[in-house]
């Protein structure tokens, strides 16, 4: 029994040591150094986890006080985002952005002055999509698409449903999916007995990633995005990087409960997540965004530019 027990203690400790949000392969150094000093002795085990325990409710307690309303949100679509790629159901909020997508995305370069700050009001309806004007059973024209179509970055106002029910008049409701194409059809199916048979349905693909590319393979690399990585580099880099993935699956699916109220993991992991990326596309030579200069600004783009990697695509 007190094997069993030694065994369980064990693993608490490595939880309680990763759910600091630090990366994975400081908490794997953390307890092996722990482990070392303890040496697998009952009671410096149980103090060792009393203490982190206490540790880390004294600091949660300390950081709640000071907790943004937001989270660790920058907008509200990761905020309100629920199952089924949709949004939580009449939701009515409005968050201060403190920058725009490409900022988010850019985790390898230091560029001044491109963070816009702006309000963003954000609604959704009964059913969880994001419309503040007309419901889908009078709706004369439905969009279905992605986050561009959703207007994830967006305030409400500026939705694509608003803009083009102000230019042409018409009724316009979103019926918009936040994920791929697989989900596209699914909304639609899934609302077919809500949807006026007199209204016009517009199907939005985004050629940025709702399509499948086939890249021209060349031994020893791998490519992402059409950037060629040495396989190696590729199988060390991103595999890691699944590991930090699989890393926050288990904190906020599988103990979501206490996810929720550890704001330590909250505050601290999106630091750590940024950090370890920068270090793996620099290494990889993959950093997502790059820049150039346009009338003296500075403008983002994400992913490499297509026309240097044009003869590496075949679409498929």
């Amino acid at each position: 029994m007190k094997k069993i027990f030694n065994i369980f203690s064990i693993i608490l400790l490595y939880l309680l040591i990763s759910s600091f949000g630090l990366p994975v392969i400081a908490d794997l150094l953390l307890f092996l150094i722990l482990f070392l000093i303890i040496k697998f002795d009952f009671y410096s085990i149980i103090i060792m986890n009393s203490l982190l325990i206490l540790m880390i409710i004294l600091t949660n307690t300390f950081i709640k006080k000071d907790n943004s309303t937001n989270g660790n949100f920058y907008r509200a679509h990761e905020k309100f985002v629920a199952d089924e790629s949709i949004y939580k159901k009449n939701v009515s909020s409005e968050i201060l952005m403190p920058h725009g997508d490409i900022v988010a995305l850019d985790i390898c370069n230091n560029i001044n002055n491109l963070a816009q700050p702006r309000k963003q009001l954000f609604i959704t309806d009964k059913y969880g999509y994001r419309n503040d004007k007309f419901n889908i059973e009078n709706a004369e024209i439905i969009l279905v698409g992605d986050s561009f179509i959703a207007g994830s970055s967006n305030t409400q106002e500026n939705i694509p449903a608003n803009i083009l029910s102000k230019l042409i008049s018409k009724k316009v409701y979103s019926l918009t999916s936040i994920s791929g194409p697989d989900y596209y059809d699914y909304h639609i199916q899934k609302n077919l007995d809500k949807i006026n048979k007199n209204s016009i349905v517009l199907l939005f693909y985004f050629e940025g990633n709702d399509f499948n590319y086939k890249f021209e393979q060349k031994k020893g690399l791998k490519y992402l995005n059409g950037v060629p990585i040495p396989y190696i580099k590729y199988l060390l880099g991103f595999g890691y990087e699944r590991l930090e993935k699989n890393k926050d699956k288990i904190f906020i699916k599988f103990l979501k409960k206490i996810y929720q109220k550890n704001y330590l993991y909250k505050n601290i992991r999106p630091k750590s997540q940024r950090f370890t990326k920068k270090i793996i596309r620099k290494w990889t030579n993959s950093c997502p965004v790059e820049y150039h200069k346009i009338k003296n600004n500075n403008v983002g783009f994400y992913y490499k530019n297509i026309n240097n990697l044009k003869k590496m695509y075949q679409l498929t």
